[in-house]
């Protein structure tokens, strides 16, 4: 997984996101996506991307001192 790269190679602090949900029949051809799961999806994503914006260095800082 290209996550390896970044965690282990790089030493980078990750976080997977499932991306899906099990009825959304990707690659399918209905590929669709729900406004209700879209608008959550948002919210979710703002915030994992916050917290790391203002504590990120020191997450970085910390990992690399072990």
């Amino acid at each position: 997984m290209p996550n390896d790269v970044f965690a282990k190679t790089l030493g980078l602090p990750t976080l997977w996101v499932p991306h899906s949900y099990p009825a959304c029949n990707q690659h399918a051809p209905n590929e669709h996506v729900l406004a209700p799961v879209m608008r959550e999806a948002l919210g979710v994503m703002a915030g994992l991307w916050w917290d790391p914006g203002e504590t990120g260095t020191s997450i970085v800082a910390t990992r690399h001192a072990r």
